[in-house]
């Protein structure tokens, strides 16, 4: 579904990516872990165009989106769910999830109510400013806003970060149920490894702007995988 070939991303003269490489097959939930700073966030941001690729080239469902915008690629399929959930926090559940849907309002038409149906936390707070939702429920709402534009590809940024434990494993679940019901693809990054772990088929390991080696879930906590690449 997703084809990334040897892209390199900077910051004014400082590069970050320096020509990674992955793919991700329909259904796939595929993660991406390493130490803070390694280039895993640009990663995601270079896929869903909110950063240029100056080298390589990335494609989705045999399409070449190197040079599309960022707008088009959501409307093509791919939603992103970014670190610290960004939601708008003074406008309600409801007109966060129409920003969502508005991609394309007639290819989005009925998502709210499905999207409700997965979340119905958010069906009971559909009046309520977002900045007033706990934690937990704000990350919620990130991810049913990617949802009502109707992604096949879901890209997830530490979705994990800053919620309870017992939250966390309600995630978990809910992250599993929607690749499992909808066969949707899902990049996810994450320090929480034991949850990238319970999620992933596969596992990429990133190291200063490169995908360093490629293992399975079940390898995630070796002794030289956590030394090497993930030890501060």
């Amino acid at each position: 579904m997703l084809s990334v070939n040897d892209i390199h991303v900077a910051y004014g003269s400082s590069t970050v990516l320096q020509g990674v490489s992955l793919e991700v097959q329909a259904g796939e939930i595929v993660s991406v872990i390493g130490r803070n700073g390694v280039g895993k966030t640009t990663l995601l941001k270079a896929i869903i165009g909110l950063l240029k690729v100056r080298q390589g080239s990335l494609t989705f469902d045999g399409d070449d989106l190197t040079a599309v915008p960022a707008y088009e690629r959501a409307r093509r399929g791919i939603g992103y769910v970014p670190q610290g959930r960004l939601i708008f926090p003074n406008l309600t559940v409801q007109e966060n999830l129409q920003i969502g849907a508005d991609l394309d309002p007639v290819k989005n038409s009925g998502m709210m109510d499905e999207v409700l149906d997965e979340f119905p936390i958010l069906r009971e707070r559909f009046r309520q400013r977002g900045g007033t939702l706990s934690g937990g429920q704000q990350q919620m709402l990130a991810i049913a806003r990617a949802l009502v534009g109707n992604p096949r590809l879901l890209l997830l940024d530490e979705p994990s970060e800053g919620i309870q434990p017992n939250i966390v494993h309600e995630m978990e679940e809910k992250i599993a149920a929607l690749n499992r019901r909808h066969n949707l693809s899902m990049i996810l990054v994450e320090q929480n490894i034991e949850f990238a772990a319970a999620l992933a088929k596969r596992v990429y390991v990133m190291d200063k702007g490169l995908i360093a080696t490629e293992i399975s879930p079940d390898k995630i906590m070796d002794e030289n995988i956590v030394r090497n690449f993930l030890a501060v």
